[in-house]
């Protein structure tokens, strides 16, 4: 089963809760072209569609009766009234038949075509000029007024552009991400500068998105029509024709006082670009070749971990060759020494400033290097006894003995009973840690001193919590002397009380709300108390711990 006839179409609904309806775009009816080919393998030729008739049914009806008519010769073939509903697409039989070379005139045939054969068969010498046999691209050859690129180009990118505005034929290669597309739009610009048409053809959907993108960026897109993809059909096509050939134009003439404003900023640039890249005079050298070496240095000395710093050699101010070896030759000897001696910053005579040495000079050194070795010898001898005695590593260098003495004069500061507690102490202990059980504890004795001996012992053992909780409450009522319980929580918050007194309502619940305090402090201190001997060591009491060797240790 084949289609006879193509009638574009697609899915529509008026709102989101309506059906989908099947309607016809209006576009032209075809015939399938591909069964019209394969009809000529059987010597039939498929009437042509009249697509202008109307009304296109009575169409429709008549020319499947004419088809019916040309395959009448054909026992096996048919035509069936039926409608199928699917994907058709003729795209690269359309291409395949508009390369066959007997559906064009002898005249104009694709084979013929001097830009086909000189890409198929290509002839020494022949085809369009050679696009690089031009000379290089100047400011002076490419004037403002004369150039029409609307994207940044590099020089390779322009002498494609100057290229084919030559008339050359070209195919540029190259990865992603190289300046295509981009060529490609100042292409088109300056095909349109010179009132040409372009075609832009492309095997994917993205290349010509991008080079769209491209030209609406820069306000040439209406110039542009797109004839790909679902979207395109003819009411569309021409819709947008009369879109673009209705509105208005900038004159070139707008632009003139921008162009001489661009030549003269060229000037400028141009004479720093040609200044750089001459030889500095009296040698082969220009500032931008400078200017490179210096930056490779920099780049093979930040490589290294031995970077001579301070290092200052007595160069020639000159530019010339004779100069350049001079300083070559120094930065040789310069790197000879380093070699040897290692950075200067780390030697043992950085900072002398003697230059010349007298004999009597020279015994003078002796001497004096010889009583700094006796000296030491027994500074080393004292800080490997004073080491072994603390159990720490010796001492390696000037920097881990200055170490060492700031740790002695450290522990000669520390308060008695320090030595127990550090041995006590983890090595994970925080001293976070060691604050807050202080300030815990710090709290307490504070409570303790204004509580003094208000209380009894025995009050400390009691339920404080529900008891000041419903004094409160049963004491706030007026009634409150008629009721038996008040009396007797009245009665038993007197007996806690160390000297029998008469007290009132407000100083009650005032001294049990501070022994209430006490004794929540105390039991976080007690359930704590296992942390305190890890911290304090034998300093660690509890709540009789004494709280300034605490915190003298705590400081230390």
């Amino acid at each position: 089963m084949a289609p006879i006839l193509l009638v574009p179409c697609q899915l529509e609904r008026d709102k989101p809760t309506k059906p989908f309806r099947l309607v016809w775009t209006e576009d032209e009816i075809q015939i399938n072209i591909s069964l019209a080919e394969k009809a000529k393998e059987f010597g039939i030729d498929l009437p042509l569609f009249d697509t202008e008739a109307e009304p296109a049914k009575t169409n429709v009806i008549k020319y499947l009766t004419s088809v019916r008519e040309a395959i009448r010769a054909e026992e096996r073939w048919s035509v069936h009234d039926d409608i199928v509903l699917d994907l058709f697409s003729f795209t690269k039989f359309v291409m395949y038949k508009d390369l066959d070379p007997d559906a064009w005139p002898d005249e104009v045939k694709p084979c013929d075509h001097p830009v086909l054969k000189e890409l198929l068969y290509p002839t020494p010498g022949g085809g369009a000029p050679d696009p690089h046999n031009e000379s290089p691209l100047s400011d002076d050859t490419l004037p403002a007024t004369k150039t029409f690129s609307i994207l940044d180009a590099d020089p390779s990118q322009m002498e494609v552009v100057e290229a084919v505005k030559r008339g050359g034929n070209l195919a540029i290669e190259g990865p992603p991400g190289t300046g295509k597309s981009q060529t490609i739009a100042n292409l088109i610009a300056e095909a349109l500068a010179q009132k040409k048409t372009v075609l832009f053809v492309s095997e994917k959907m993205a290349a010509l998105d991008v080079v769209k993108r491209r030209l609406d960026n820069c306000g040439l897109g209406d110039f542009c029509i797109e004839l790909h993809s679902h979207k395109a059909n003819k009411r569309e096509f021409i819709r947008e024709i009369e879109r673009v050939f209705n509105m208005g134009g900038r004159g070139r003439g707008e632009f003139d006082g921008e162009l001489q404003d661009l030549e003269r900023t060229r000037g400028p640039l141009n004479d720093y670009s040609e200044a750089v890249g001459k030889p500095i005079p009296g040698s082969n050298r220009s500032p931008f070749e400078c200017v490179g070496m210096r930056e490779m240095a920099l780049i093979a000395l930040n490589d290294r971990t031995l970077v001579p710093q301070g290092l200052r050699l007595n160069l020639p101010e000159e530019g010339t060759d004779e100069a350049i070896s001079i300083t070559e030759a120094l930065v040789e000897e310069a790197a000879s020494i380093l070699a040897t001696m290692g950075p200067p910053a780390e030697s043992a005579w950085n900072g002398c400033g003697i230059e010349l040495l007298l004999p009597q000079d020279m015994e003078s050194l002796k001497r004096t290097l010889g009583e700094a070795r006796t000296a030491l010898t027994h500074a080393t001898d004292a800080i490997n006894a004073v080491s072994e005695y603390i159990g720490v590593q010796p001492a390696k260098c000037l920097e881990e003995a200055r170490a060492l003495v700031n740790l002695i004069e450290h522990l000669s500061r520390a308060p008695a009973g320090v030595g127990e507690a550090l041995l006590a102490q983890p090595a994970h202990a925080r001293n976070e840690d060691s604050q807050e059980l202080l300030k815990m504890l710090r709290l307490f004795h504070d409570l303790r001193t204004r509580l003094g001996t208000t209380f009894a012992e025995s009050a400390t053992s009691k339920n404080i919590s529900a008891l000041l909780s419903e004094y409160k409450l049963r004491s706030a009522s007026f009634f409150r002397f008629l009721q038996g319980r008040y009396r007797y929580l009245k009665l038993e918050i007197d007996r806690l009380y160390a000297t029998p007194r008469k007290h009132d309502r407000e100083q009650r619940i005032h001294d049990l709300e501070l022994l209430e305090q006490l004794i929540d402090i105390r039991t976080k201190i007690d359930s704590r108390n296992a942390e305190g001997k890890a911290l304090f060591g034998p300093l660690w009491g509890g709540v009789e711990s004494d709280v300034a060797r605490l915190e003298s240790f705590a400081t230390w």
